[in-house]
């Protein structure tokens, strides 16, 4: 039977040190997971850090514990990965994040430019969002939400990144020949609204050395293209 694993904050350091787990994650483990006394649970930070803990006592809205073991195990990628995405439309936006936590990025910041339909979720949804994810995939990092970028912004985050990619249909070489590289130490994604980018975005982010690749020969969603980026980078270096 698998652990049940929660988030928590300010995670004790030492073996046998009492914690205390209150709010939502500990009237889950205690009214839906039900936990007892002498039960076995994971509590990560988020922040990189987690630990195995034994339930002493549950009562309303909290749970107390305490630490047998810390399993600070690092599952992020071996590059930083920063995504820029348009927003998509409604639970949509949730599979994004949630996709992207899943496959190990580090950072989301919502595209804001001329054809972006969607209001961009907010940064606490975004943090809820990839929390979850985080969960499920033993991951003890969540994704960051970065302010909005317009397209100064973005071009001005290329600058920070040893990589920059731009999903596109419009004469992009294959993403398997923009990948045939060393591995860099950071790389930003940037992926476009529905009905793609403006030319005038187009031109401003390829002048400023943004690499042009082609996903295939079909048209993706945005939080499809993203992923399947992020899927091809971690096949590829990590």
């Amino acid at each position: 039977m698998r652990v049940p694993r929660v988030h928590g904050v300010d995670l004790p350091r030492e073996v046998a040190a009492a914690y205390r787990l209150e709010g939502p994650e500990a009237v889950h483990l205690g009214r839906v997971l039900r936990v007892a006394p002498g039960d076995e649970v994971e509590v990560f930070d988020a922040d990189g850090g987690a630990g195995r803990f034994r339930v002493v006592d549950v009562g309303r809205g909290r749970v107390d514990l305490v630490l047998d073991a810390r399993v600070d195990v690092d599952r992020e990628l071996p590059f930083r990965l920063t995504c820029a995405v348009a927003p998509p439309k409604g639970k949509r936006a949730q599979r994004l994040v949630e996709e992207l936590t899943e496959l190990g990025a580090a950072a989301l910041a919502p595209l804001l430019l001329r054809r972006t339909a969607a209001r961009p979720p907010e940064a606490d949804e975004v943090r809820r969002w990839s929390l979850e994810a985080a969960k499920q995939c033993l991951r003890n990092r969540a994704l960051a939400p970065l302010p909005p970028l317009d397209l100064a912004g973005l071009v001005a985050l290329g600058r920070e990144h040893a990589l920059a990619l731009l999903p596109d249909t419009v004469d992009a070489r294959p993403l398997r020949e923009a990948l045939d590289r060393p591995r860099p130490a950071s790389v930003l994604v940037a992926v476009g609204p529905e009905g793609g980018f403006a030319p005038e975005e187009r031109e401003a982010l390829r002048a400023a050395g943004f690499q042009a690749a082609s996903l295939g020969s079909t048209v993706l969603r945005i939080e499809t293209a993203a992923a399947a980026v992020t899927a091809a980078l971690v096949a590829a270096w990590a």
